[in-house]
């Protein structure tokens, strides 16, 4: 009788982002794990400065996904401009049909 084999699966997952420090204006590229992709990213106070309403609230959003955000290794957000856009356009939508 032939012993039995056993197969083990091992899955290693890994995220990858990329910070680039920044001086005047330029842009802040890394992985945003929400779109799966790079994207531009903004500083927190960026974001809240686009958004209507205020840093605890943004936080909140982040925290329930509405947002998407990249923490980097010296505990800053860094929030994603596209899922930033597609917020606002929701919340656009929103007040339009409050009317």
């Amino acid at each position: 009788m032939p012993p039995k084999s056993k197969k083990i699966l091992i899955t290693h997952t890994s995220r990858e982002v990329f910070v680039i420090r920044r001086g005047d204006g330029r842009q802040i590229r890394g992985f945003c794990p929400g779109c799966r992709q790079e994207v531009e990213l903004l500083t927190l106070d960026e974001a809240v400065s686009l958004v209507p309403c205020d840093t605890r609230e943004t936080i909140r959003r982040i925290d329930a996904g509405s947002l998407h955000a990249v923490e980097t290794g010296s505990g800053h957000l860094l929030v994603c401009q596209p899922s930033l856009e597609i917020f606002l356009q929701e919340e656009t939508i929103l007040q339009g049909e409050m009317k």
